[in-house]
């Protein structure tokens, strides 16, 4: 599957189950906002994937140089995910 198909399989993830985005500080401890899915699509696709720049798009003011947007159905879902994410990730080395 390339990029693009890629990217357009994981958005109508998204879609379907109904994700948002969630912004979190580096230590991934503090959720710094929530994001509808469409808007954040949007904001991150027009900036390039930077994160800071995507928050001031949609409208969030001050956020941090590290940090981090994460998806998910909840605050708790999204660093759930993650977190399964990083451990797939260091199991495959």
């Amino acid at each position: 599957m390339g990029n693009s198909q890629q990217r357009d399989y994981q958005k109508d993830l998204r879609r379907k189950r109904n994700e948002k985005a969630f912004l979190f500080e580096q230590t991934m401890v503090k959720c710094l906002a929530e994001v509808e899915r469409e808007e954040w699509e949007w904001a991150i696709e027009m900036v390039g994937g930077n994160v800071g720049e995507a928050a001031a798009i949609v409208g969030i003011k001050n956020i941090p140089r590290n940090a981090r947007a994460l998806w998910g159905k909840s605050q708790s879902h999204a660093l759930d995910r993650y977190r399964q994410w990083i451990n797939r990730k260091q199991k495959r080395r």
